[in-house]
This record gives structure tokens, C-alpha cells and sequence, in this order.
């Protein structure tokens, strides 16, 4: 079952802000903590995250329900079921959100894709650096299941990852930055690879550039 709709967290925002939540198979010098050291130390990485945007250039985000005019009604052949979206915040940073739900019409077809739409405005000049953790790493590793790499998507920088289940079809993911601001993630269950592609050919990313310039 594709996870649900993620809402917006500390982890997720420290995920765009870059604080050491990226994982690449974990460091074995690494020492456990607990929750709260986890929660604290998230806080604390808010804080400065906050107290640096105080002398960057402020830009709101778009609202989300601009952003959900994005999602269109169907993708890759899948059909829109569901969307919603939000405009969150902590610690004085604020940001927009749009997703949305594909799945194929016909009982005996399967697949399904998740399509969210970030704006990370709010982080004004702070943005560049912090909107997605794997933007300051390199990955490329191969396993007999799967791959996760680093890569370009459509001239984006960009983060794919699959994981087979059954020959070609399986879990892909897909993550690219649109103007250094625009978090684009698909999340695609029981589909293959090119099939999340697809689904991100389908949005109009030259508007989510345009959007970034306004």
C-alpha cells in the first residue's frame, strides 16, 4: 500500500533545511539517541535555520491552491482521486504544498503514484542550500533489487530511487528542484521507473519556473 499523504513535520523541515537527516546506509561510527535528542536537536537546527533568514531576502510562498491548478487530471494514464494541499510553518519559516493521488482506472490494472509540489519560498535566500538534503551529496549504488542515485531530470537537479518487486515493476521515487525553490516528488507503488517519468512529463514545470520568478 502507498503511504499516505505525508504532512509537513520537523523531519520534513529539517529535510529541506539540510540538518543531517539524508541517509546513505548510515555511518557506523554514529551513536545512537533518543527521540527527544532527536527532537531537540531538530529544534535547535530550526532556531539557526530561522535566525539566518533574518538578514536573507524574504519571499512568500505561493499559495497551495495556485499549486494544486498544477496537478493535473490524470498522469502517466493514471487518474487524479484525490488532492489537497497546505501552507505550513515553524520556527518563522513558512511554506506551501500541493499533492495529489494517481491510480488506474480499471480493476484488473494496478499502480499508483503520489505527486507533491513544495514551495520553499519562505526560505528566501536560504533556499538554495537547504530545500533537499540530497542536493549537497553524490549517490549512485546498485543492489540486486534496486538503485538510488543523485542524476539530472530534464535539466533539474534530481534523486531517483526504485526498488523491485517483481522484474521492473516495483516502488520508484523521483525528486527534482524547479528553480531553486520548487520541491517537485513523485512516489509511484506497483509501477515501473519510466512510468513515474512519465508522470512527471505530464506537469507543467515551465509554469513552476515562471512561478519562481515572480
Amino acid at each position: 500500500m502507498v503511504k499516505q499523504f505525508r504532512t509537513p513535520s520537523i523531519a520534513a523541515l529539517c529535510a529541506m533545511l539540510g540538518i543531517g537527516l539524508f541517509g546513505c546506509g548510515g555511518d557506523e561510527g554514529a551513536t545512537e539517541e533518543s527521540p527527544a535528542d532527536d527532537f531537540a536537536s531538530a529544534m535547535e537546527g530550526l532556531r539557526e535555520a530561522a535566525e539566518g533568514l533574518a538578514s536573507g531576502e524574504r519571499v512568500d510562498p505561493v499559495d497551495f491552491r495556485e499549486l494544486q491548478e498544477l496537478l493535473p487530471e490524470e498522469v502517466a494514464g493514471l487518474r487524479r482521486v484525490s488532492r489537497e494541499g497546505q501552507r505550513s510553518g515553524a520556527a518563522g519559516i513558512t511554506f506551501s504544498i500541493a499533492e495529489a493521488r494517481y491510480e488506474a482506472e480499471a480493476e484488473e490494472e494496478y499502480g499508483s503514484i503520489e505527486i507533491s509540489v513544495t514551495d520553499t519560498g519562505g526560505l528566501g535566500g536560504f533556499a538554495a542550500m537547504g530545500m533537499a538534503a540530497w542536493l549537497s551529496v553524490d549517490v549512485d549504488r546498485e543492489t540486486d533489487r534496486g538503485y538510488e542515485r543523485t542524476t539530472k531530470y530534464e535539466g533539474y537537479p534530481a534523486y531517483e530511487e526504485f526498488q523491485s518487486r517483481e522484474g521492473d515493476i516495483g516502488s520508484a521515487e523521483l525528486s527534482f528542484v524547479v528553480g531553486e525553490r520548487f520541491i517537485v516528488q513523485l512516489d509511484g507503488n506497483d509501477v515501473r521507473m519510466d512510468d513515474v517519468k512519465d508522470a512527471a512529463g505530464d506537469l507543467p514545470l515551465r509554469r513552476l519556473e515562471d512561478l519562481s520568478r515572480r
